[in-house]
């Protein structure tokens, strides 16, 4: 249920706060006073797209927060799935949207993106307006309200992963049906590919490999001199440091037990003689190990553009090139082999047709059994919507499969005695369209999970007695859950629990907009310039306040 809504910024309105309770709440005001921008903030806070052109004059950015009391479980569960977390069953969502574009989306304080904004959004308000009204005339929309009715939604996922199963495997037949030709270019191509990247004979880390040997290969002529002159000089020279540290060894050797710091440096002597003697042993091993030259550097330099051609044609690496390698193979046996996928693809085909042939019968059943059952409800409560006479039905008529079943489905109605069922489409007023949406509104109140119904200008195209016949019905519907209802029709406002009037103000250099709620003076004074107009007398005021005493 929405409780509060606190709007910053949005076109004309500066900043206005209103509490919303329980039941039915009527919204009223003169024509421009700002109803519709009350309608678009609460679009904007739900998450619905919304242009930075809704931000007032002058100003920067639009806040609008929403606080709501969430009791459903099936909502807390699918909002604490998101990560956000609810005490108390309340949720308060608050978006921003500035001058440069940009939309920032928080619920209960943490920042969430548009998408989930626009999830939570439509667990917690169902806006209708004159264009759902509009979407009766269009026949597609009829199967989405019966599949609501009938709670078709898990047979309804059943069916449309099926659906999707059976395209994908006969799209994978018609690509492996392709023309003989085609196969044989496909073989040509596959197979080079493969012989290619085989002869090349490649392993993992080979280019690290190339890479220090083409190095090694560069600087041999330094490293054969380094290595030459380190030797001479460790070994070979006069007075290498080989035979140097020997005198010394030979010098200490009769002093070392003289002394614990004596056969320290003996033994530091020592050390370094070994580690000089595995010095010259690795030099003299580099030194017959160093060997090669321009061909060799010619070989390696000839393996890495290798490498780097294949790269070019198959991946960026030595991984992509191999495992593109395994998948022309994969290619070319599913080709070698296709007579045999082919007879694979059929049964699986077949298979899926018939669990297709199930679910979509099972779902015209309980379309066919909803549709009987809607049509029933549907004409009692357009009796109470002084529509008496009306009859109403559900046509449904197979069709090719689709991805909401094999039926097609539109909503019937002969709106006077003697005639036939005839498509809503042709033959409902604007006045008529009203009263049958809020009719399956009524009916679908009962299974919907949104709490919080917001009805936009449904009194479009009635009067009198039907406006009174409506406003018992939002009541009716306000029993079971929370109802905001813009009207121009006071039969209707005078049946609300809570009355809210939308002034706009203008003092010649800015024009504002503000939500009060009334107490009784109030409500029948509102109620008085609905039914007069303009003007305000004696006689309204007093036919306002009859209005008002007979609820």
């Amino acid at each position: 249920m929405l409780t509060q809504l606190n709007i910053q910024n949005v076109a004309i309105i500066d900043r206005t706060y209103v509490e919303f309770g329980k039941g039915f709440s009527a919204l009223t005001g003169e024509t421009a006073a700002g109803k519709s921008i009350l309608i678009d903030s609460i679009n904007m806070v739900i998450g619905e797209r919304t242009s930075h052109d809704i931000i007032r004059h002058g100003q920067s950015k639009a806040v609008v927060e929403a606080e709501f009391i969430v009791d459903n479980p099936l909502v807390l569960s699918q909002i604490d799935e998101m990560g956000i977390e609810i005490e108390d069953g309340v949720l308060i969502l608050r978006r921003e949207i500035t001058t440069e574009g940009k939309s920032t989306c928080r619920a209960n304080g943490q920042l969430i993106n548009a998408t989930m904004l626009k999830n939570i959004g439509k667990w917690l308000i169902n806006i209708h307006g004159q264009h759902d009204s509009q979407q009766l005339l269009n026949p597609l929309t009829h199967i989405d309200f019966l599949d609501r009715y009938c709670d078709n939604q898990l047979l309804l996922d059943s069916y449309k992963a099926e659906y999707t199963q059976n395209k994908s495997l006969k799209k994978a037949l018609l690509q492996l049906a392709s023309d003989e030709e085609e196969k044989n270019r496909q073989i040509d191509i596959l197979s080079y590919q493969i012989q290619e990247i085989d002869d090349a004979n490649l392993h993992i880390g080979e280019e690290e490999e190339l890479d220090e040997r083409r190095d090694y290969l560069s600087n041999l002529e330094r490293i054969r001199t380094a290595v030459d002159s380190s030797y001479y000089q460790l070994y070979s020279s006069e007075s290498s440091v080989h035979d140097c540290l020997a005198r010394i060894k030979k010098s200490l050797e009769d002093v070392a037990s003289y002394g614990k710091a004596l056969e320290d440096v003996y033994k530091s002597i020592e050390d370094a003689s070994i580690i000089i003697d595995d010095a010259v042993y690795s030099l003299r091993d580099l030194s017959e190990l160093s060997e090669g030259g321009d061909d060799e550097l010619e070989q390696v330099e000839a393996r890495i553009n290798l490498i780097n051609n294949l790269k070019r044609k198959y991946g960026n690496s030595l991984e992509d090139i191999l495992a593109f390698c395994e998948d022309a193979r994969k290619q070319l046996d599913n080709i070698f082999h296709s007579d045999k996928r082919e007879r694979e693809l059929n049964g699986e085909i077949d298979e899926s047709n018939k669990a297709l042939e199930k679910l979509s019968n099972d779902l015209t059943l309980s379309r066919r059994k909803g549709g009987e059952e809607l049509s029933k409800k549907i004409k009692a409560e357009l009796a109470d919507l002084e529509m008496p006479k009306a009859e109403f039905g559900v046509s449904i008529t197979k069709c090719d499969y689709s991805s909401k079943g094999s039926d097609k489905i539109e909503f019937m109605i002969a709106t006077n005695s003697g005639q036939p069922l005839m498509p809503l489409s042709k033959i409902a007023s604007g006045g008529e369209l009203s009263r049958i949406m809020l009719a399956v509104k009524s009916i679908l109140a009962d299974i919907d999970m949104v709490d919080t119904l917001i009805f936009d200008e449904i009194d479009t195209g009635i009067s009198g007695r039907t406006a009174y016949k409506t406003a018992e019905k939002i009541s009716a519907i306000a029993s079971k859950k929370q109802i905001i209802c813009i009207t121009h029709l006071s039969q209707i406002a005078c049946m609300a629990d809570n009355h809210y009037v939308i002034k706009k103000t203008d003092d010649g250099e800015v024009a504002s907009t503000d939500v009060k709620l009334l107490d009784f003076e109030g409500r029948k004074m509102e109620l008085a310039r609905i039914i007069g107009g303009m003007e305000i007398t004696q006689q309204t005021l007093m036919a306002a306040e009859e209005m008002l005493r007979k609820v």
